[in-house]
């Protein structure tokens, strides 16, 4: 399976509350645009986003921290 873009993963990922900042759900990060790697885990957590988005987007990062942000610019490599 494909990775979604990032844009989805990050429109999917604001339904959960963030982690680092404390934004509600359906509340921007503070740190817009974007959102941050602790927020993509509670998402994950909570089954908004699946194994594959998560991976895909962590991925790209190389090293981060919970408070890493992830804009919905963001490249994502393709899988074959």
């Amino acid at each position: 399976m494909n990775p979604r873009p990032v844009a989805e993963v990050c429109a999917d990922t604001l339904l959960a509350t963030c982690g680092q900042c404390w934004s509600a759900s359906g509340q921007p990060c503070d740190c817009q645009p974007g959102v941050h790697v602790a927020r993509l885990g509670r998402a994950h957590r909570k089954g908004l986003i699946g194994d594959t988005d998560l991976m895909s987007v962590l991925g790209q990062l190389g090293v981060f921290t919970p408070a890493t942000v992830v804009t919905a610019d963001a490249e994502v490599p393709s899988w074959t």
